[in-house]
């Protein structure tokens, strides 16, 4: 082998080396970015994540609806377990799948991990709730909510539980 072609050689294989290299960078490069993407969204929901509702079934009676003998009185459930307040809270209440009114609050205090009840303040989920039925009859009732959180970012989290950001108020 002559020296032109040793030198040749050794100059593509640097070329190559140089190309795989890059393309490494780039890729781990692209790794890095979903990771810092992937922190900052988990950052964003830190605060949402920690909040939730539901209708509770346990007894809390200065808070029961007035039913007829024998059947059980809901409340709303809340737990704001973050360090701080959410605001501008709503809470959409349904029977499956069919809306039964809502309910706003100001300010949601933070709970640690404490549940807040609250009664439940909707003539349409009182109407569900009178309705005759036998008293082992469960009912299908979920709330969702949405709220702003300390970082003025407004959610949702659906009947379902799931959670949507909506971005920041403006």
């Amino acid at each position: 082998m002559s020296a032109e072609m040793a030198s040749a050689l050794t100059g593509a294989l640097t070329l190559l080396a140089a190309i795989w290299a890059g393309v490494t960078a780039t890729r781990l490069y692209r790794v890095e970015q979903e990771r810092d993407r992937a922190r900052v969204a988990a950052e964003r929901r830190s605060q949402a994540e920690q909040f939730a509702g539901w209708v509770s079934w346990v007894p809390q009676p200065h808070l029961a609806i007035d039913l007829p003998e024998g059947l059980r009185s809901p409340n709303l459930a809340l737990r704001n377990a973050n360090s701080v307040p959410v605001y501008d809270v709503t809470v959409r209440y349904f029977h499956g799948d069919i809306p039964a009114g809502e309910q706003s609050f100001s300010v949601i205090s933070p709970t640690d991990s404490d549940t807040q009840h609250r009664e439940i303040k909707s003539e349409t989920m009182r109407e569900v709730l009178l309705q005759p039925r036998p008293a082992a009859t469960r009912l299908d009732l979920r709330v969702a909510l949405s709220f702003t959180d300390a970082r003025g970012r407004r959610w949702e989290r659906d009947r379902q539980g799931r959670l949507r950001d909506f971005g920041t108020e403006a």
